[in-house]
């Protein structure tokens, strides 16, 4: 079984504008990873996907955000079989925008 938690670049990085919201995710990231750790071994494994958003797209050497359907096939893959060894796992989904200088 695999949980696949939603979060947020703005977990890793402070939020002037939306400071609840940046919490908020960072709680969300220390639970999937406290529940992967719990949970491991019963078979389950927990995962969080930081996805970006529209604010980023100008961030990132692709210049635009993740489509719902690449966030989406993310979310699949993490929900297969396959990903076992990635437990725990914060994927950070954001068209690398932390990579600006």
């Amino acid at each position: 079984m695999q949980i696949v938690n939603i979060t947020s670049r703005g977990a890793f990085r402070g939020e002037p504008n939306a400071p609840v919201y940046g919490a908020a995710k960072s709680g969300l990231n220390s639970v999937s990873q406290s529940l992967a750790q719990a949970l491991g071994q019963y078979g389950i494994h927990v995962y969080a996907v930081a996805a970006g958003w529209d604010d980023i797209a100008a961030q990132s050497p692709l210049g635009r955000i993740g489509q719902p359907s690449e966030i989406g096939d993310l979310v699949a893959y993490l929900s297969s079989d396959n990903t076992a060894y990635l437990i725990g796992a914060i994927i950070d989904a954001n068209g690398a925008s932390y990579l600006q200088n």
